[in-house]
């Protein structure tokens, strides 16, 4: 990847093995998604389904099996077939998770 593609401020992780997630619109409800990147600031998420999703929207992030929760804000997100890859600014970890993650 070259340095000026990167929009992010914080470099991104790549995952080398599945990390799937529960996600939470108003637009859909839940839905599993895995997790394509990662940096402190944002994540790549590839949904399988064609989500409706637009910048702005509110999402809640989930990582099953634990109690950490963080909210996004939808930053882009593209729509190919049956498949919605989002990528998102991550706003905080939820309420009283702090400690949790």
């Amino acid at each position: 990847m070259d340095i000026h593609d990167e929009r992010r401020s914080e470099a991104r992780s790549t995952l080398h093995r599945t990390w799937n997630v529960s996600v939470d619109s108003a637009v859909f409800g839940s839905r599993c998604a895995q997790v394509l990147d990662y940096s402190p600031s944002g994540i790549k998420l590839s949904l399988a389904t064609v989500s409706g999703l637009e910048p702005g929207m509110q999402l809640a992030i989930h990582h099953p099996g634990t109690r950490c929760s963080y909210l996004a804000t939808v930053a882009w997100c593209r729509q190919q077939q049956r498949t919605t890859t989002i990528g998102a600014e991550l706003i905080e970890i939820a309420a009283g998770l702090r400690q949790a993650c």
